[in-house]
């Protein structure tokens, strides 16, 4: 998730109406919902100059989907050159979600259980992953009995490989072994 403000005030309603593909019903959520093909991205526009683009694979991803939003926004709300500048600087990255296979099956159950892991992971019949928080950051790792992984909470790729690497080859004991017997 990428985060812009810009210094101008939004017209949400001429945005609403004259761009194409956006979604507008001030009285569900108080901003415009604007979706791109290339490259393919959501943003969520709001009056405040705010925008926030979602769905992107990369940073570089979300930086060009905030610009392609924004000429299309400029366009609609006949704004000229010059009248409102995209802020480069006010970007932030605010949350990075990123998935993975360890390409074997987790026993989800012994993981919960194990001293090593019990203190930072959190397993309840509610939720099908285990929620899992060792890390030196506001980084979150679901885990799920497939062998899938979701990290979220994190502000750079950086951040997604540390927390991966920390977990290391930890994760290899609480493999879950096939356990139907095999007739030959």
């Amino acid at each position: 998730m990428k985060h812009q403000k810009q210094e101008f005030k939004f017209d949400l309603t001429t945005i609403g109406q004259k761009c194409k593909n956006t979604q507008y019903n001030p009285r569900r959520f108080p901003a415009v919902f604007m979706r791109i093909k290339e490259p393919k991205a959501t943003g969520l526009i709001y009056a405040s100059g705010n925008m926030t683009i979602v769905g992107t694979k990369s940073i570089e991803e979300s930086q060009r989907a905030a610009e392609k939003m924004l000429k299309d926004i400029k366009r609609a709300l006949e704004i000229k050159e010059g009248e409102c500048e995209f802020q480069e600087k006010k970007i932030q990255v605010r949350n990075i979600v990123a998935s993975c296979k360890l390409g074997y099956k987790i026993n989800l159950n012994s993981l919960n259980e194990d001293n090593e892991h019990n203190k930072f992971a959190t397993y309840e019949d509610t939720f099908p992953g285990l929620i899992y928080k060792k890390f030196n950051s506001n980084i979150v790792a679901l885990i799920f009995a497939s062998g899938k992984m979701v990290f979220t909470g994190a502000k750079s790729e950086q951040d997604i490989k540390n927390a991966f690497e920390q977990m290391g080859q930890a994760f290899q004991k609480f493999e879950k072994k096939n356990t139907q017997n095999q007739e030959q």
